[in-house]
């Protein structure tokens, strides 16, 4: 019996661990990754129905039969990026068939982030086209809340409750002119002093109101890292030798914005290029 790697995850936590995503987005990219996968495989057969000895469908169906195990396939391979021989032992496949199915499914999944406007953009020439990017760029959020706004809203309620009880349980706090009656019958105080009067138009607190009110959208930029083989040649093989932790890499210039969306990717280059040349060309 075929095994569902989608359906054997245990709960979200493991989910977003294996392919970096939950299970609303998860479901929302499926759809998108099934209509993709069906158009490429109609091309396919349009294309190639002159040399074929079985219709769409026929045959001996494979390990990775269905959409929900393919994209879970391919989601596991970018998430923690294993070699072929442990792709395999994980999906119980050979590795060249593991290596055969990252080749086939990458376009599907390129197809259905391009239906969902989740694809950045690898050329930006000026400032307005990343506005514009940033407008555009689509997400995988969902209308009900994730399992991460959902503890996020419990942990709010909880520090709330928190709250209420400690003031309630904590001695009531007098005000400056009852606090000054306390220490002059106590007789610590010799001489009332004039009280500082605290304005609410100070510049300060203006300052700090005009910066509440900034809505402008957050960028974030940097380069991010990933290992790459050891070429034979040694030429080769000093060009993408970093110097980090004795390792050869690769390495791309992400923008994205406070939302975890990825609005630009830039091209790559090998681990010996400094990040802020990267950044200029």
């Amino acid at each position: 019996m075929m095994k569902n790697y989608y359906d054997s995850v245990r709960s979200e936590r493991q989910l977003k661990s294996l392919i970096g995503l939950g299970k609303p987005e998860f479901e929302r990219l499926l759809q998108a990754f099934s209509d993709s996968l069906k158009e490429i495989s109609d091309e396919e057969y349009r294309r190639n129905r002159k040399k074929r000895y079985q219709s769409p469908g026929g045959g001996r169906k494979g390990q990775l039969s269905t959409p929900e195990n393919k994209l879970f396939f391919i989601l596991f391979y970018l998430k923690n990026y294993p070699t072929f021989d442990v792709l395999g032992y994980f999906f119980d496949l050979n590795p060249s068939k593991a290596e055969e199915n990252v080749k086939k499914l990458l376009p599907v999944l390129k197809r259905a982030q391009s239906k969902l406007n989740l694809l950045p953009r690898r050329i930006l020439k000026a400032g307005e086209e990343l506005e514009e990017a940033l407008e555009t760029v689509g997400t995988l959020e969902t209308d009900s809340p994730t399992v991460s706004q959902k503890t996020h809203q419990t942990d709010k309620k909880i520090k709330e409750t928190q709250k209420n009880m400690t003031e309630e349980f904590l001695p009531r706090r007098n005000t400056d002119e009852e606090a000054l009656k306390a220490l002059e019958t106590v007789g610590t105080l010799e001489k009332k002093p004039d009280l500082p009067t605290v304005s609410l138009d100070t510049p300060q607190t203006k300052i700090i109101e005009t910066r509440t009110q900034v809505t402008e959208p957050v960028v974030l930029i940097d380069v991010t890292e990933r290992p790459y083989f050891r070429h034979k040649n040694n030429a080769k093989q000093k060009e993408h030798y970093s110097g980090k932790q004795k390792r050869h890499t690769v390495k791309n210039t992400i923008v994205s914005d406070s939302k975890r969306r990825v609005i630009f990717l830039g091209r790559t280059f090998s681990g010996s290029t400094h990040d802020y040349k990267m950044f200029q060309k």
